[in-house]
């Protein structure tokens, strides 16, 4: 709760990709049960600039029922690393992963297991259960020093080749499965399903063609037919147009055998 009581890591460089590996462990002495305590740890994570340092998430861990087992069982509590949430205060979209694990010591336990903090906790001259690995991370291109980058383009070669073969491993033990079930299976039932797929990509296929644009000479002669269709309505409504105006005039011309006649329009 206190200034004094924060905790600061080294910055990963290089962290093209979002993802940074530090491997640190920090320590706190605290007295149980002590009110003035608040039973949780707030981690904040930081965007390292030049001149400025940008808060990129934070998230707080309860540890209320952590500090109770410790308390009730007297004995070292731990849990183990798992993956924890952290979030930016004003923009929610804005989201990081912490993998962190927790462990509380008492006392009188802490002496029998040499244990080193920070940097230290990758170094071997503590107790086995202690040693972190040292974190893997990025190493820049340099002139005066590129086998340091050689050496970690290998390593990440390496790790991402590993992964890919870990998940391809894992189908072949169910290639056998596949093939007990495709030999169990009676032949009608293939039959059914194959003539049932069939109908279904012709449905497919018809749908496709018919959502299918015409090509571009297509819809130049379609349009033209349109053009002409609408020329020609046009002429028809202009003679029709035409002839509307030209028969009021007729009706007041007296016929030639009506003038014979002797008659006349009134």
């Amino acid at each position: 709760n206190q200034r004094y009581q924060e905790r600061l890591t080294d910055t990963s460089s290089i962290a093209a990709d979002g993802t940074g590996n530090f491997n640190e462990r920090v320590m706190w002495w605290i007295d149980l049960p002590d009110p003035n305590i608040r039973p949780r740890m707030k981690i904040q994570i930081f965007d390292s600039k030049k001149g400025s340092d940008d808060l990129v998430a934070v998230t707080d861990i309860k540890l209320l029922k952590l500090f109770e087992e410790a308390l009730n069982s007297n004995q070292t509590v731990i849990r183990k690393k798992q993956d924890v949430l952290a979030f930016h205060p004003d923009y929610p979209h804005v989201q990081a992963k912490i993998s962190i694990a927790l462990e509380i010591v008492p006392e009188g336990l802490v002496k029998e297991k040499k244990c080193n903090f920070g940097k230290q906790s990758w170094h071997t001259d503590q107790h086995e259960d202690y040693v972190l690995p040292k974190p893997f991370r990025p190493v820049g291109f340099s002139m005066w020093n590129p086998y340091a980058y050689i050496d970690y383009m290998i390593k990440a070669t390496i790790m991402k080749t590993q992964w890919s073969l870990v998940m391809g491993l894992l189908v072949f033990p169910f290639i056998p499965v596949v093939f007990h079930v495709v030999g169990w299976i009676p032949w009608w039932w293939w039959l059914c399903g194959g003539i049932s797929g069939s109908l279904v990509l012709a449905r497919l296929v018809i749908v496709m063609i018919q959502k299918t644009p015409p090509p571009p000479a297509k819809l130049k002669e379609e349009k033209a037919f349109k053009d002409d269709i609408i020329v020609e309505e046009h002429v028809i409504e202009d003679e029709a147009i035409a002839l509307k105006a030209i028969d009021p005039m007729l009706r007041g011309i007296t016929p030639v055998s009506d003038l014979l006649e002797g008659k006349s329009q009134k």
